[in-house]
């Protein structure tokens, strides 16, 4: 009866660490939507602030509880970097400077209105959205 708790036990532990390590490994991906406030514009005076808006690719990528990534395109090649950051409050606020020692201007010492279906910049109201929650929008 013994022989068989020894082999048993080992096995209900590394299965319970397993189930324990994956469930706390959330990655959360927000990704940067552009918006146009203009009520009463023409369809090319639309077209003209839509141009002007940085509209690349960046994405704001959720790793652990404790760093971040961001990714940017430029035309065809990505940037990519590492910041630390915490949430406070419903607000996620990023490092002064990435884990490398450089400040990225649009990411670093930010300060975001967080939650789990959107982070928006609370100076430029940039609005970065959860991944999950754009196809959630795009089935219906």
């Amino acid at each position: 009866m013994k022989n068989k708790l020894f082999i048993f036990l080992p096995i209900v532990i590394m299965t319970m660490g397993m189930i324990t390590c994956c469930s706390t490994n959330k990655i959360q991906v927000y990704r940067f939507l552009p918006s146009v406030d203009c009520d009463s514009c023409s369809f090319l005076e639309m077209m003209e602030k839509l141009a002007k808006i940085d509209s690349s690719n960046k994405f704001i990528i959720l790793r652990n509880d404790s760093i971040l990534g961001y990714s940017k395109r430029y035309v065809g090649l990505y940037s990519n970097t590492a910041i630390k950051y915490i949430i406070v409050n419903d607000e996620l606020i990023t490092d002064s400077i990435n884990l490398y020692g450089y400040e990225i201007y649009s990411v670093t010492n930010v300060h975001f209105l967080y939650s789990r279906d959107s982070l928006v910049n609370k100076v430029t109201n940039e609005k970065y959205y959860n991944q999950k929650y754009l196809d959630k929008i795009r089935k219906k």
